[in-house]
């Protein structure tokens, strides 16, 4: 008799500090802000846990459940069925806070508008984070690919990335090349990213664009106040703005007989009394520059020797 009752015993207290396991309180954030969190679960690598959800997350909203210390694969899923997977630890002591956001998302399999100015696709570990703060030039292309492979698909597909919005790109870690297109076919390239499972973020501004060449010149530089220069040959064109209060937003000098040929401006803009400087090789080419409006001026068939040619545009100019 005495022997059940030590065992009676040792059961009892075994089951009541299973009872009394601490529990630490997590506050879960909806950060998703078009979809709500209808369940979460709190994962080990022995079981899967419960969904600790009474009621659904709404959109920028957040609740708190009580969890065991530990480090679990946190699951969740949203009002649209789309599912969500991150590690996390909860701590011995304390609170602690857990943030689910379209980062966290295990896959979209097209360009999906997940807030206000944000796109997500892409399936994989790390999030790329790209935002356009070119200061008024959207973005129409965007290519995240291995270092090692050619160009794939638009990451953007349908979708235009304006001033201050963000695209998301769930990729694997490695290596990788990053090229953006802006709407005048400007581009801007990182090359040999190396990215991990944390991401990376871009803030795309105008001092990435891709410098240009001529015949393996430089781009267009500033060399002095006012005053740009581009081009590798001996012949100087000399391109002033004449035109008063309307600003030059790109000049072309070409071969005659060619089609236009790359914006000699770049990423800068010709404002009036300003000069782009081109170097060119002698020979016969077709001046145009076009101005903020659209309007354009152009010359045809100028003969260029090596003391060069300057062209003080003004309004008489326009065609």
């Amino acid at each position: 008799m005495r022997k059940q009752l030590i065992v009676c015993l040792a059961v009892a207290a075994l089951l009541l500090a299973a009872g009394c396991v601490k529990k630490i309180p997590v506050t879960v954030s909806n950060n998703l802000e078009n979809w709500e969190i209808t369940e979460i679960t709190f994962n080990t690598a022995e079981a899967e846990g419960e969904n600790l959800l009474s009621e659904p997350i709404p959109a920028e909203g957040s609740t708190e459940v009580e969890v065991a210390p530990g480090s679990y694969d946190v699951v969740t899923k949203d009002s649209e069925g789309g599912s969500y997977s991150l590690d996390f630890v909860v701590p011995e002591e304390g609170t602690a806070e857990i943030e689910i956001g379209p980062a966290d998302r295990d896959g979209y399999d097209q360009t999906t508008q997940v807030g206000e100015g944000l796109y997500a696709i892409g399936e994989g570990d790390a999030p790329v984070w790209i935002t356009n703060d070119l200061g008024g030039w959207d973005i129409y292309y965007a290519y995240i690919d291995p270092s090692d492979s050619p160009w794939g698909d638009d990451r953007l597909e349908s979708e235009i990335l304006s001033q201050d919005e963000t695209l998301i790109v769930l990729i694997d870690p490695g290596t990788y090349d990053i090229q953006l297109e802006d709407e005048d076919g400007d581009t801007y390239t990182q090359w040999e990213v190396e990215i991990d499972e944390g991401g990376y973020e871009w803030n795309v501004t105008l001092d990435d664009l891709d410098t240009e060449t001529w015949g393996g010149g430089t781009g267009t530089e500033e060399v002095g106040e006012g005053h740009y220069e581009t081009g590798d040959g001996s012949a100087p064109v000399s391109i002033v703005n004449g035109l008063g209060d309307w600003t030059i937003w790109y000049a072309y000098v070409d071969p005659s007989g060619s089609p236009w040929g790359d914006d000699r401006l770049g990423a800068h803009l010709l404002e009036p009394e300003e000069e782009l400087t081109v170097w060119v090789d002698e020979g016969t080419y077709d001046l145009r520059v076009e101005d903020e409006d659209g309007d354009t001026y152009t010359q045809w068939e100028v003969e260029i020797d090596e003391d060069g040619y300057e062209w003080a545009v003004t309004l008489e100019d326009m065609d």
